[in-house]
């Protein structure tokens, strides 16, 4: 009985700090969130990254249209947890995912 307690336990401990350490597409530590704002610091963001000619264009250009996309969760999961955006020669750093995640965390205002 001891030992099935000690098997709980130690997969309930993994369950907890595997939750926990989810950060920007695992980069490790997570940015300072207090001075992210949608003017700039996001929108700057995603016209260099992802409103590019043949990308999204229009639907990342406005504050209503980038919203959807965040309250359908795609920025959240395309962008913050996976590196499948931005897409082909164009990169983004741990630090931008970052300051995305913790905008949206923020309740992804329009400031």
């Amino acid at each position: 009985m001891l030992r099935l307690s000690s098997i709980v336990l130690a997969l309930g401990t993994c369950v907890s700090v595997a939750s926990c350490a989810k950060t920007a597409a695992n980069c490790g530590s997570s940015a300072d969130c207090t001075n992210i704002t949608y003017s700039a610091t996001i929108q700057p963001i995603i016209a260099n990254k992802c409103g590019l000619s043949g990308c999204h264009g229009s639907s990342y250009s406005t504050y209503s249209g980038l919203l959807t996309i965040v309250n359908n969760g795609k920025l959240e999961s395309n962008v913050v947890n996976s590196t499948n955006m931005p897409a082909g020669n164009v990169s983004m750093t741990c630090e931008l995912r970052q300051q995305i995640e913790c905008w949206i965390n923020n309740g992804a205002t329009n400031n």
